[in-house]
């Protein structure tokens, strides 16, 4: 499979997803000190690239940043592997969750019309398997969603993609209302 690459870790696929690989994106930054030099003022998300994930916080304000840093620390975390992307607006979530290609039933959506973050959300969510999946999500997508979804699909057969689909535009891709949060073999 020519350019097929399998994301077996955690620290590739935020490599991947960094350097916009995986396609619409939120404003991110690799660190605290690149974050303050870009002089945003909005909330953030806290994500740990390392394959310990317990330490992701959202809708962290400016100030709390610093001592959201020190906990993080204090419980071991090596701050190296920190990084932040401006926070998502749940409040406008149409749906999130992962998408698969699958031998056995051709596509598995796990999802969430809920909310609320996406670890939260997927604790508990509805499955649609067959052929029916991709039509339910497209149901929600930008046409410029769409086509990256199937580009994805492509390039990282068998890859689980996890997303979240907003009822407004948004990301660094004109016409896009869906960010491509992860794509992962593991």
């Amino acid at each position: 499979m020519s350019g097929y690459i399998k994301i077996v870790n955690k620290k590739l696929s935020y490599k991947l997803y960094e350097e916009g690989l995986f396609g619409n994106k939120l404003r991110t930054w690799k660190n605290l000190d690149e974050l303050n030099l870009d002089e945003y003022i909005g909330n953030v998300t806290i994500r740990y690239a390392g394959q310990y994930d317990k330490w992701c916080k959202y809708n962290v304000k400016q100030v709390e940043i610093k001592s959201e840093l020190r906990k993080m620390a204090d419980e071991g975390a090596d701050l190296t592997l920190v990084r932040f992307n401006e926070s998502a607006p749940d409040d406008h979530l149409l749906i999130q969750g992962e998408l698969v290609e699958d031998c056995d039933y051709k596509y598995i959506l796990s999802y969430s019309t809920d909310k609320i973050p996406m670890r939260e959300a997927m604790k508990r969510p509805k499955e649609i398997l067959g052929a029916k999946a991709l039509p339910i999500l497209f149901g929600y997508m930008s046409l410029a969603s769409k086509e990256n979804t199937k580009r994805l699909l492509s390039l990282y057969p068998n890859a689980v993609i996890e997303f979240s689909v907003y009822d407004c535009l948004l990301g660094n891709i004109p016409e896009n209302n869906t960010v491509f949060w992860e794509v992962r073999n593991y």
